[in-house]
């Protein structure tokens, strides 16, 4: 890349501005990094099922369904391995109906979208 040009609140940023950017984002990486790594493995967990559940929050969202992990899902993996073998391992997903009908969208569209009262 030769050129490039960055715009922050409609604002065109110098390059002084935009590597100050660099290092505080590059700081604040570090910062996350180094605090994951002091995680335990359950708390690696609990971090990473709540990134799961927010991924579909519209979704939930629209079926006016509190999109945090529910204590159940919470439980279903506490002190427990991670599963393996779940997700098709060396199968690229082609369609929107395969991603559904893996991901079990279909069925939560017929078990709880279709139950919501408007």
């Amino acid at each position: 890349m030769k050129n490039f040009a960055v715009y922050a609140d409609g604002r065109l940023l110098s390059i002084e501005e935009i590597n100050k950017l660099i290092e505080e984002f590059s700081v604040k990486a570090t910062e996350i990094y180094q605090n994951i790594r002091k995680m335990n493995f359950e708390q690696i967990k609990s971090m990473v099922i709540n990134q799961e559940c927010y991924q579909l929050k519209k979704l939930f969202d629209e079926a006016d369904i509190n999109w945090l992990p529910t204590d159940q899902m919470k439980e279903r993996i506490n002190n427990k391995p991670l599963m393996k073998n779940i997700f098709p391992y060396g199968h690229l997903i082609k369609t929107t109906e395969e991603f559904k009908r893996i991901f079990g969208i279909n069925k939560f569209e017929k078990e709880i979208l279709s139950n919501k009262t408007v």
